[in-house]
């Protein structure tokens, strides 16, 4: 597994996006990826596991012709689904990304 920094995680999503002509939300042929959240974030100690979220490329935050930022992710220990990511990361007190990956494609 490559280790991203988020910038480099995004511009990976938005030209797969780009090469598979993904233009809308839900598209099946998204690209799968995960980012994980620095453990700094917390007030107590997490897992990685419980700091790792799966998105897709399809969210409107990796479509660039779309007019929002929404970024929704589930997370691995199974604990959070849809949880809006992109409100986390840029609040009052915003997440930091430790790193992020792109996993195994089956």
């Amino acid at each position: 597994m490559d280790k991203l920094t988020f910038q480099e995680f995004k511009g990976k999503m938005q030209r797969h996006n780009f090469r598979h002509n993904i233009t809308k939300q839900f598209d099946k042929k998204a690209m799968v990826g995960c980012i994980v959240f620095a453990q700094s974030n917390f007030d107590k100690p997490y897992s990685e596991k419980s700091r790792t979220y799966r998105v897709t490329s399809a969210n409107k935050y990796f479509l660039t012709s779309m007019g929002g930022s929404s970024l929704f992710g589930d997370c691995l220990d199974g604990s959070e689904n849809g949880v809006r990511l992109d409100w986390y990361m840029s609040g009052r007190k915003p997440w930091k990304v430790d790193y992020c990956y792109i996993p195994e494609q089956k």
